[in-house]
Formats: C-alpha cells, structure tokens, sequence
C-alpha cells in the first residue's frame, strides 16, 4: 500500500519538526497531494489514522489538499487547470493535451498547542 508508505514519511517529518517544541501537542496536519502523485485520499486517511496511534501525532487530525494538472492544448494553445486527465481542451474540445503536475506530496504545515 503505497499511501501507508507516504503516511509514514509524513508522520517522521511531523516527528522531527516537533521536537523543536518540547511538549507541544499536533492537532492538524496538512498535506498537498500532487496531481500526479496517485494517492488515494480514503487510504491515506485511514494508513494515518492507524500509524499515528504511538507517535506525537495520536491526536492529530489530517487535511488533505490537492494540487491541480496544469493542460496546454497541442491543438489551440490553449492553456487551463485541470483535477483529471481524461479532461478535454476548453477552447477547441480536442483531446491532444500535453500535461504538466507534481507527483510529489508534501507536508504544508503543523499546527501544534504548545
């Protein structure tokens, strides 16, 4: 399961940052998933709500943002965003769209109660 994987790396980073603040308590972690990064929200909510039970995060909650696919229409030029590939150009509906977007997920930010 990939997502349990990305879980994992994201709950050391918050480990890691929190040890800055001795005490402190995560209340909400925020994550942006790339358009291409094919992480399934439901897994990964649920591969965190298992992995944090023993970590400084076993109170924390998980906020899930995605990024969105940037299109360039090979036909008209057009250029637009998009959250799906299967989508067609907005200016001449054509479907020879060149696709750009990040695969990677990362960490946006920690709240934390000090």
């Amino acid at each position: 399961m990939h997502e349990a994987s990305v879980a994992r790396s994201m709950l050391e980073i918050v480990e890691k940052t929190v040890q800055e603040h001795p005490g402190a308590k995560v209340r909400i972690i925020r994550v942006s998933l790339g358009a291409l990064s094919h992480i399934d929200d439901e897994a990964l909510q649920f591969a965190f709500e298992v992995l944090k039970r023993e970590t400084i995060a076993s109170e924390a909650e998980l906020e899930i943002e995605h990024e969105q696919l940037r299109g360039r229409c090979k036909e008209c030029g057009e250029e637009f965003l998009s959250e799906v590939l299967e989508r067609p150009c907005p200016g001449c509906g054509g479907f020879s769209i060149q696709w750009e977007g990040e695969g990677d997920s990362r960490v946006l930010s920690i709240d934390i109660d000090d």
